[in-house]
């Protein structure tokens, strides 16, 4: 399915007005890194100041946190289950702390490439797996951008 990114919560991997490939698949297991298209969940509804009431939301995001693992933000830094998180995506370390917390089964961590330009978890909370649409598989506009995300 097409997806076109509308905002630069995904830059630099993304920018606004990238059309995306999403494969959808029913057995679809997110691991850490995927980039995942999903249905907006309540609290992030509740808390973005654009969405209509009983309007469907989607975004775009990274997989960082996975099911039963643990999820820090420190002085900058993302840590999973004790260890840092070596990224190469991310432009700007995260200037907010996130409490170390435990996934809950069927739960997932999923931030910004844009870290402190990002409506994410780290302000709405865990995505549930239910929601999750599909990866984001391919750039295939502009043409100047094409390229695989997997």
């Amino acid at each position: 399915e097409l997806f076109i990114i509308p905002s630069s919560s995904m830059q630099p991997t993304l920018q606004i007005g990238d059309r995306i490939l999403v494969k959808k698949t029913d057995n679809y297991q997110p691991q850490q890194g995927d980039l995942v298209v999903f249905f907006a969940p309540e609290a992030a509804k509740k808390n973005d100041l654009f969405v209509q009431e009983n309007k469907e939301v989607i975004y775009i995001k990274r997989i960082i946190g996975q099911p039963r693992q643990t999820v820090q933000v420190r002085q900058g830094v993302i840590y999973l289950d004790g260890q840092p998180l070596s990224e190469d995506y991310a432009v700007t370390p995260p200037n907010y702390e996130v409490t170390s917390l435990v996934l809950s089964e069927q739960m997932y961590w999923v931030l910004g490439d844009n870290r402190n330009e990002s409506f994410d978890s780290h302000i709405w909370g865990s995505l549930p797996a239910k929601n999750i649409i599909g990866q984001a598989y391919k750039i295939i506009f502009p043409p100047q951008r094409v390229r695989s995300l997997l």
